[in-house]
C-alpha cells in the first residue's frame, strides 16, 4: 500500500519555513540542521518512512512568484533528489513528484 506525503510550498516565504515544512512533514530527525546539506542528507535517508512511499510537492508555481530564487533552490533540491531515488540503489521505493 502507497503512503503519499504532501509537502504543501502555499506557505513557504523562505528557506527556514521550507526547512520548517520538511522537517514537520518528513519527521526529519532532530538532529536535522535546517540547511541544504542537512536536507539532503536526511531525505537521502528517510529510513523512518514507510517503503513505497510517494513525497509530493504542490504549489512550487505559486512560490516562485514569492521567492524566485529559492524556488530555482528547491526545484534543484527536488530534481536531485528524485534522481536519487530513481537509481534504485536505495533500500526502499520512495518517488519524489511535483504537482
Amino acid at each position: 500500500m502507497m503512503n503519499k506525503i504532501i509537502i504543501n510550498l502555499n506557505k513557504v516565504w523562505g528557506k527556514s519555513s521550507f526547512f520548517n515544512l520538511l522537517k514537520d512533514e518528513l519527521a526529519f530527525p532532530d538532529y536535522f540542521g535546517n540547511n541544504w546539506d542537512a536536507a539532503d542528507e536526511c531525505i537521502r535517508d528517510l529510513c523512518w518512512l514507510d517503503n513505497d512511499t510517494t513525497i509530493c510537492f504542490r504549489n512550487a508555481e505559486k512560490l516562485r512568484g514569492r521567492n524566485n530564487l529559492l524556488y530555482d533552490e528547491i526545484i534543484l533540491f527536488i530534481k536531485e533528489n528524485q534522481e536519487y531515488w530513481e537509481t534504485g540503489t536505495a533500500n526502499k521505493k520512495i518517488r519524489i513528484v511535483v504537482e
